[in-house]
């Protein structure tokens, strides 16, 4: 007899524990974005800044859950090859730092944070190529570092990108940056011949002033000796 009363208060506790399950759910101060749906349409939005805490529900199939990461993510698009304004291969790489803003326009857009991140690649790398191609190898090495206009393009391809998903997409994307930059080995050995002759080109110029330099010291000398031996003269 009292096995059984232990098997109907084991079933019980297990019963209440699933009814619980079902009615009950739990939203992360720092996670946590949840939308609330009834029969397939979103009436709640419920944020951990301001709703944390454990929160009750119709149960399933009256109402489900859909839960967003609620902190940045952060990923890296395709190192790829692109070809520069002045017709210079170049392989670039850029990350993308984003988070959900709307979270029911995401959901009706591409439904998971996956689907969206997929798809922000492949906007950056479009946007990418874009920007790219509109700048010349200069802007991306130079042996003048103030000539170097890397975040000037990173701010283009942030901006291009902001203008394409943001509001469509109920997305914010926060930063876009380098994240790896190389050179084939056909266009290191050109940059690396241009940079040479550039820095030649420099210290042929600064032996020139330098020479002119000494010349008119020299002459100075030769002004003040002569004045000198004048003065000696006359004083003998």
């Amino acid at each position: 007899m009292k096995k059984h009363i232990g098997m109907i208060v084991l079933a019980t506790l297990v019963v209440l524990a699933l009814l619980t399950y079902t009615v009950t759910y739990q939203v992360d101060e720092h996670e946590d974005i949840v939308l609330i749906k009834r029969f397939g349409k979103v009436v709640k939005i419920q944020k951990g800044a301001d709703d944390a805490g454990l929160h009750f529900k119709k149960p399933w199939p009256i109402e489900k859950i859909v839960r967003y990461e609620a902190r940045r993510d952060v990923f890296e698009g395709a190192y790829s090859e692109i070809s520069t304004g002045d017709g210079h291969p170049i392989l670039v790489s850029l990350f993308c730092m984003w988070e959900v803003a709307d979270p029911e326009k995401l959901l009706q857009k591409h439904q998971t944070v996956e689907n969206t991140r997929d798809a922000l690649r492949i906007k950056l790398r479009n946007h990418k190529s874009n920007v790219i191609g509109r700048h010349e190898m200069k802007d991306f090495i130079n042996t003048d570092p103030t000539q170097m206009k890397l975040k000037k393009i990173e701010s283009e391809v942030l901006a291009l990108l902001k203008n394409d998903v943001e509001d469509a997409w109920g997305v914010k994307i926060t930063m876009v940056g380098f994240r790896a930059f190389g050179l084939t080995e056909e266009v290191s050995k050109a940059v690396i011949e241009a940079q040479k002759q550039d820095r030649e080109e420099f210290v042929k110029a600064y032996q020139a002033e330098g020479e002119a330099d000494a010349l008119a010291i020299t002459e100075r000398a030769k002004s003040a000796k002569g004045q000198i031996m004048e003065f000696a003269r006359r004083k003998a």
